[in-house]
């Protein structure tokens, strides 16, 4: 039981009392203060839990997305050889143009047509590689001659 106030006591006794009541007091206080920032602290618990779930989530999205990337990128080098595979086994000669309708492979079948290997005709405008009569003396590139017909490798393919 706790000491209350009583007259009788000296002075310091007096004192003491007042230190013991300010004490309970500030005890109660740190009590709640205490209990508050237990609360904030679950709450803040409660909220990074939620974050590691959402991130365990978004983890395993992201796992799941590079599996299926990692299978497409299987699936279209599979295709890719394939494709190269038919390109070079092909009877009929066969070229790969870029835009500029330069030449950036042919295969076998075209090389022994024009008696060139592909490092003699990348680059080379097929007019070049085929000798074509509708160059110009001075670029020896198809369809720049000034009297071409309207039907040329040069037009066809857009040169």
């Amino acid at each position: 039981m706790s000491r209350t106030f009583d007259p009788k006591f000296e002075e310091e006794d007096l004192q003491s009392q007042i230190v013991g009541l300010d004490k309970q007091s500030s005890s109660k206080n740190y009590q709640a203060e205490l209990q508050s920032r237990l609360r904030e602290l679950q709450e803040e618990v409660k909220r990074r839990e939620l974050l590691e779930d959402e991130l365990h989530l978004k983890n395993r999205m992201l796992e799941d997305e590079i599996a299926y990337r990692q299978r497409a990128e299987e699936d279209a080098s599979i295709e890719r050889d394939n494709a190269d595979a038919i390109f070079e086994a092909a009877p009929v000669g066969m070229m790969i143009v870029n835009d500029s309708c330069r030449v950036i492979d042919a295969n076998r079948a075209l090389q022994k047509i024009c008696g060139k290997q592909i490092e003699d005709i990348k680059e080379l405008l097929p007019g070049q590689i085929f000798e074509c009569v509708f160059t110009t003396p001075d670029s020896r590139e198809c369809g720049y001659a000034t009297d071409v017909p309207s039907v040329t490798c040069g037009r066809l393919f857009g040169v």
